[in-house]
């Protein structure tokens, strides 16, 4: 259960039981998407920082994100910034407690 894609290997082949059907899978397991994704990304300019806790998400005067500030105090600025925490982390934990409104 710790190798990339193991979990979503059981669920096809469970599923596929199920349903008498073997499902589909990634050529080169799921890491092989993952891997394809971020570098994609990174040919468009993109940055991927991995083993970097975001601590806090930093808004302009408007309230539009324009950056994020990690755990050890580094302050990254950005011109978009991409979540992929559930939302409750991301508006209640990494958002100042003003930046929603009501």
């Amino acid at each position: 259960p710790n190798t990339r894609g193991t979990a979503n290997a059981l669920l096809h082949n469970m599923s596929g039981k199920a349903a008498d059907w073997m499902g589909s899978y990634v050529k080169g397991g799921m890491g092989t998407l993952s891997e394809a994704i971020a570098r994609s990304a990174r040919e468009a300019g993109a940055e991927i920082r991995v083993n970097s806790p975001v601590k806090s998400i930093l808004l302009n005067f408007r309230r539009h994100a324009v950056g994020v500030r990690l755990q050890d105090g580094t302050e990254i600025r950005a011109q978009q910034v991409i979540s992929n925490l559930d939302p409750k982390t991301t508006f209640l934990k990494l958002l100042p407690q003003d930046a929603l409104e009501p």
